[in-house]
């Protein structure tokens, strides 16, 4: 069923986009793990859930593949509603929208305190991450975020889907799967020891031919 929209985004921009369509946030959180996406869709809108539409299969199949269960993570988006067309990156709407969000975001934040964030998309590690730069040049490193747990970015599900005649990517579904397996271990049992390094100071030239 479709959520009404709380009184509390009366004053944003995105109230002129109909009163309904409000998104929770779903999942029982057994995993101190917050995974957060973008906006809501169609489907979303309609049930007032994230998730829910193409590329929550597709997030579905992507934890169902890696032997996780969907129900045992939080799961929200960077703004609750359904911005027109699904058009928010580069919208002239975008910054004010997602300004006005934030609230519910840092709130849910407040309230799960979760060990990690899993960022899906361009928008939501923009948002979430305090190191800048694109999902390809920084997906699957663990990043400081403006909250006080570290934030873990991959590619968006929606990304991977092929749409209007573009073939889409799934053939980073392997990606999606281990950064999705990989936020799960470090949710559970906490940040990986650092690697153990070794430096050679004066190489030899059979240490040079090696490396």
């Amino acid at each position: 069923m479709s959520w009404p929209k709380p009184s509390t985004c009366r004053n944003c921009v995105g109230w002129s986009w109909g009163c309904d369509g409000y998104s929770r946030v779903s999942g029982e959180n057994r995993i101190s793990l917050l995974i957060v996406g973008e906006a809501s869709g169609s489907t979303e809108e309609k049930r007032g859930e994230p998730f829910v539409g193409a590329s929550g299969r597709l997030l579905n199949d992507a934890l169902r593949m890696a032997g996780l269960r969907r129900a045992d993570y939080s799961i929200t988006n960077i703004i609750r509603c359904r911005p027109p067309g699904n058009f928010l990156k580069g919208a002239p709407y975008e910054r004010a929208v997602i300004d006005h969000c934030k609230q519910y975001l840092d709130d849910m934040v407040a309230q799960l305190q979760p060990k990690l964030i899993l960022a899906l998309g361009d928008i939501a590690l923009r948002e979430l991450s305090t190191v800048a730069g694109s999902i390809s040049e920084l997906r699957g490193y663990l990043l400081k975020s403006r909250y006080n747990c570290p934030v873990l970015a991959t590619y968006h599900p929606a990304f991977l889907m092929p749409r209007k005649g573009q073939p889409g990517a799934m053939h980073l579904m392997g990606v999606l799967i281990h950064d999705i397996k990989r936020a799960n271990q470090i949710a559970r049992k906490g940040l990986p020891a650092p690697l153990p390094t070794s430096y050679i100071l004066t190489p030899t030239t059979a240490d040079i031919r090696d490396y």
